[in-house]
C-alpha cells in the first residue's frame, strides 16, 4: 500500500508551528525575567528624542542597504525601485513569518526585468555580507574587551558558518558553467528541451545574482556599504543606552548590533518576535548589565523595530505611488 508523503502545505504548517513554539518560548523566557516595577523605573530614564533619532538612523540605513542591493545587481535596478522594494520588504518582514519580506522584495523588482531566481541570490549574498561584517565586529570586540565565553563561542561559530556560506556561493559561480554535453543530452532525453532551457536559464540567473563574487571592485563596494550600515546601527543602538547606563560604551552598541543581526537569522513568527528579543536580552546580560536595564533596552529595540517598519512601509508605499504615477504620465 503506497505511503502518502506529506505535501508542501503540511511541511509549511509544521515549520510555522515550530517557529511559533520557539517565539512563544522566547517570550515566556523574557517575561519570566521581568521585574515590572524596575523596568518602569528604567523606562522613565529614557530620552524619547534619542529613540526617535535612533529610528531615523535605522530608516536611513535602509537607503544604504538599497544602494548595496543595486550594486549587487550590477546597477541594472533603478535606485528608486531598490528603495521602494527594500522599504516594503522590511514592512513585510514585520507582518509575515520566516522573513518572507525578502520574497516580497524580489517580487516587486520583477517588473524591472530582474527574475526572482536572480534577485533572491543577490539578497542572500547581501545577508551573508552582513554576517561577515558582524563577525568582524565580533572579532574586534574579542580583541579590545573581555567577552563572556558564550559570546566568544557564538562569534566564532557564526564566523565559520558565514565563511563557509560565502565559499559555497563562490564555488557555485565557478562550477555552474554551461552544462557538459552529456548532462545536456541526459536532461534533454529525460525531461525534454523545455526543461533543459528552463534549468539553464535559472542557473544563469543565479550566477547573475552572485556576480559580485566574480567582480572584486563590486564586492568591495558592497562590503564597505555593509560596514557603514552596521557602524551606523551600532551608533543608533548606543543612543538607546543614554540615560540608562552611565557613560555607555560604544562597544555595547556593537554587541547589540551583533546580537540583533544574529536574532534575525533565527526562523520565527512575524517581526522575529521573541527570538530577536531573547538573543538581544541574553547578550546584554552577559555583558554584566542589570536585568531591568537589559529588558528596557530590549523593549526599546522592539519599539524601534516597529517604528522603522511603519515608517519604511509608508515611505515605500509613497515611492511606489510616485513611481506608478510617473509611468502613467509618461
Amino acid at each position: 500500500m503506497p505511503i502518502n508523503k506529506p505535501n508542501i502545505s503540511n511541511r509549511s504548517l509544521v515549520m510555522f508551528l515550530l517557529a511559533g513554539l520557539l517565539s512563544i518560548m522566547s517570550i515566556l523566557f523574557i517575561l519570566s525575567r521581568v521585574d515590572g516595577e524596575a523596568v518602569l523605573l528604567s523606562l522613565q530614564k529614557v530620552e524619547p528624542s534619542y529613540v526617535v533619532i535612533s529610528t531615523c538612523i535605522t530608516v536611513a540605513m535602509l537607503l544604504v542597504s538599497s544602494l548595496r542591493w543595486r550594486i549587487l545587481l550590477s546597477y541594472r535596478l533603478p535606485y528608486v525601485s531598490a528603495v521602494s522594494a527594500t522599504f516594503l520588504g522590511f514592512l513585510a518582514n514585520a507582518v509575515l513569518p520566516f522573513r518572507m519580506g525578502e520574497l516580497v522584495r524580489a517580487r516587486i523588482i520583477k517588473r524591472n526585468g530582474i527574475a526572482m531566481s536572480e534577485a533572491l541570490p543577490s539578497i542572500l549574498l547581501g545577508q551573508v555580507m552582513d554576517v561577515l561584517v558582524l563577525v568582524i565586529f565580533g572579532v574586534f570586540l574579542m580583541l579590545v574587551g573581555t567577552l563572556a565565553t558564550e559570546l566568544t563561542n557564538t562569534i566564532l561559530l557564526v564566523g565559520i558558518i558565514a565563511i563557509l556560506a560565502l565559499l559555497g556561493l563562490y564555488l557555485f559561480t565557478q562550477v555552474s558553467m554551461p552544462f557538459h554535453d552529456n548532462i545536456h543530452r541526459f536532461i534533454h532525453v529525460r525531461f525534454g528541451n523545455n526543461i533543459l532551457q528552463l534549468i539553464s536559464r535559472i542557473v544563469a540567473n543565479i550566477r547573475a545574482g552572485l556576480s559580485a563574487l566574480e567582480n572584486p571592485l563590486q564586492f568591495f563596494y558592497a562590503i564597505v556599504l555593509s560596514l557603514g550600515f552596521w557602524i551606523a546601527l551600532s551608533f543608533a543602538n548606543w543612543l538607546l543606552l543614554v540615560g540608562l547606563i552611565d557613560s555607555p560604551s560604544i562597544l555595547i552598541g556593537i554587541i547589540l548590533a551583533f546580537s540583533s543581526g544574529l536574532g534575525r537569522m533565527i526562523p520565527a513568527l512575524p517581526g522575529d518576535i521573541g527570538t530577536l528579543d531573547v538573543v538581544v536580552l541574553i547578550s546584554i546580560i552577559l555583558l554584566g548589565v542589570p536585568e531591568d536595564i537589559a529588558i528596557t533596552v530590549t523593549v526599546l529595540i522592539r519599539v524601534r523595530y516597529i517604528m522603522t517598519a511603519i515608517t519604511s512601509g509608508l515611505l515605500g508605499l509613497a515611492v511606489e505611488g510616485l513611481t506608478q504615477f510617473s509611468r502613467i504620465r509618461v
